[in-house]
Order: structure tokens, then sequence, then C-alpha cells
């Protein structure tokens, strides 16, 4: 939730866990060295807050944050990880309707 608010600018409510999505890249501003990473992701619901209201410390991590309807996140998202996981999303509100 203190990630999300941080880099969205949204208070959320967690749902459920969707996935952990692993992968490794190569530190390329500094010493070239790989680094393994693991992102969990969850399902939020929101609670209030603006999107975009991020502080100035974090526009060098985030530099922008939108709405996109989720059933377009598994054709407009850039890594398939990141689809899958949307995908997730939408299999998880239609078994659960009565959440939302």
């Amino acid at each position: 939730m203190r990630e999300v608010l941080e880099e969205t600018g949204l208070r959320v409510k967690p749902v459920a866990k969707l996935a952990d999505v692993k992968y490794v890249y190569s530190r390329k501003w500094s010493d070239n060295a790989r680094v393994s990473k693991v992102v969990s992701f969850f399902l939020m619901k929101y609670q209030s807050g603006q999107i975009g209201d991020i502080t100035k410390e974090m526009r060098h991590e985030v530099r922008r944050a939108y709405w996109i309807p989720l059933t377009q996140a598994p054709s407009r998202l850039r890594y398939n990880g990141e689809r899958q996981v949307a995908k997730k999303a939408l299999e998880y509100i239609k078994s659960h309707r009565e959440e939302f």
C-alpha cells in the first residue's frame, strides 16, 4: 500500500495477491552487475487520492501514472509478466464479482 501511494498518489486496499514475477537485469547506471529481482503483484481496490500526485523525489523512478481499463491491460502493458498478471486480475474479478 505504501509503494502504491508513493508511485501513483493513490490510497488503496489490498484485495488479493496475484503473482510473483522474477527477472534479472543488468545495472546499467553503475557496475553492470546482474541483479535478480522478484516483484509481487496484488489486486488493489481504490480508496482515495489523485493519480499522478507523487512527490518530486519519486519522479526519478516514476515518469507517469495513468488509468487504463483493466480489460485493455493485457494488450497494452509492455512486459509479458505484467500482461499475465493483468489476465489473472480479470479472472479474479470475474470469479469474485460480489467484492466489486
